[in-house]
């Protein structure tokens, strides 16, 4: 079975702690053993004191002054004996099962250095479900504030990169690139982790499957200045190393479509989920209420955390509720005009938000006819495209057509060309012909003549041969009469 030390780096907020440890050792996993380090970063509150009360069930590792996310995170990964590590903060409420979906994701994908989970938002809907490189080369949480149930969240598959927030990382890959990266502090230094190790041929992967409650806002109190710093490291060292690939997970996901057709423009749709298009009233309006909800969820996240502080405030009071008729009354009072004083504010939030709701619906209803015009238009578009594409195949028909006319009247041209040759061959052989019959008729003419004259000859000979004959007999008569 493998072991895992499950690192948790704290900085007061110990009702977190508590809340956060409660959860784990109530809960232990099943396919690993498991080790829970605790390393108390500074802390100045009751934090000290909750920690010792857990005795052996976790072991502590203590900074006198708070060094931040990746220090806290290097020191517990230095005590730690397990196989994995996985880094925990202490703002999260880990649901059944979540530490075994990231072990037996992780035993069966060996080339997985790092691991992690779905984070989800008290309202559960989605904090972390991995993180892309988008256009501007900023690293975003993808999906942040969409369902938790909705599809797009629920694949497992590989990211650049993942929260440091619940992280499993095998202890070997963490130990060969030396851990987090101390320049960051309390920002960034869990998407360079990974990019590091990605470098090197390791992957990252998001489990869907391991679920936690992640309460982000209760922990991001006065770092304004921090963030802006360590963004500015991180885009020094990343930014021009990275491709943007955000669009990519859009697409795969269907909640952007593109169509392509043989000329611009193109046809592009995406779900109103993914983004708002343009500048138009309502989905400006539907934008604005979408965030004023958002930041109340995160007000709402703030005060019951500030709720649970004021509960163990008070030493030997951690375990006694606001309402135990045995808690002093100043301190009774105290909490009282704490709370008080977080409620109104809050009911001011929600009586700003309760005025907006009539204008929000008006907003609604205009938003669903702009939709429904939207709707309209893009099944014009279609049928436009439809069109386009039937005129697109009657043009490949036509120049197919064409282009088979061509080619006959290319092979028309090739065989009159041969027959013009073969005419003009014609034509040279009659002549030769017509020269042969001038010389075949010269030729007997003279053959003729030449006959005529030799037959000539001979009877002139003859007649001379007869005469030469009769004179040679009668010269012999002669003689002989002599």
């Amino acid at each position: 079975m493998p072991r895992c030390s499950i690192v948790i780096p704290v900085f007061n907020r110990a009702s977190l702690t508590r809340q956060c440890l409660d959860v784990l050792l109530e809960a232990p996993p099943h396919s690993a053993e498991v080790d829970i380090i605790v390393v108390d970063d500074g802390s100045s509150d009751l934090t000290p004191r909750l920690l010792v009360d857990y005795g052996d069930r976790i072991r502590v590792v203590t900074h006198e002054t708070n060094r931040g996310f990746a220090a806290a995170c290097n020191d517990g990964a230095a005590v730690a004996n397990g196989d994995y590590l996985v880094f925990l903060n202490n703002d999260t409420l880990p649901r059944d099962g979540w530490l075994d979906a990231l072990v037996r994701h992780a035993e069966a994908h060996p080339e997985a250095a790092v691991v992690g989970s779905k984070l989800l938002f008290p309202n559960d809907t989605i904090q972390h479900a991995g993180v892309v490189v988008c256009l501007d080369r900023y690293t975003r949480h993808i999906y942040a504030g969409l369902p938790g149930d909705h599809p797009a969240v629920n694949k497992t598959r590989r990211f650049r990169a993942m929260t440091g927030a619940c992280m499993l990382v095998r202890r070997e890959r963490f130990e060969e690139v030396g851990g987090f990266d101390a320049a960051f502090v309390n920002g960034y230094e869990d998407h360079d982790l990974c990019l590091r190790l990605g470098e090197r041929g390791w992957e990252t992967w998001y489990c869907h499957e391991s679920a936690l409650v992640h309460l982000e806002s209760a922990s991001r109190e006065g770092r304004l200045e921090e963030l802006e710093q360590v963004t500015r490291l991180f885009r020094e060292r990343w930014a021009h190393r990275l491709e943007p690939d955000d669009f990519r997970y859009y697409a795969e996901d269907g909640l952007l479509n593109v169509g392509y057709s043989e000329a611009f423009p193109i046809a592009v749709s995406m779900s109103p989920l993914l983004a708002v298009v343009g500048d138009r009233e309502t989905d400006r309006l539907l934008n604005t209420r979408s965030r004023q909800v958002f930041e109340l969820l995160k007000e709402t996240v703030r005060l019951s955390v500030r709720l649970g502080e004021a509960e163990i405030r008070t030493d030997g009071t951690a375990d006694r509720p606001l309402s135990d008729p045995n808690r002093p009354t100043s301190e009774r009072d105290e909490l009282i005009n704490l709370l008080e004083g977080d409620i109104a504010r809050l009911r001011t939030e929600i009586e700003g938000l309760r005025a907006a709701q009539q204008e929000d619906a008006e907003a609604t209803r205009t938003h669903e006819r702009v939709l429904a015009e939207r709707e309209q238009a893009l099944e014009s578009y279609r049928r436009l495209a439809e069109e386009h594409a039937e005129r697109v195949r009657l043009s490949e028909t036509q120049l197919a057509a064409l282009q088979e006319r061509l080619a006959a009247a290319e092979a028309s041209t090739r065989a009159e060309s041969i027959l013009a040759r073969q005419a003009e061959a014609l034509e040279r052989l009659e002549a030769t012909v017509c020269r042969l019959d001038a010389f075949q008729a010269t030729a007997r003419e003279d053959a003729e003549a030449r006959v005529e004259a030799a037959r000539e000859d001979a009877e002139a000979r003859v007649e001379a041969a007869r005469a030469d004959a009769e004179a040679r007999v009668e010269a012999a008569r002669e003689d002989a009469e002599a």
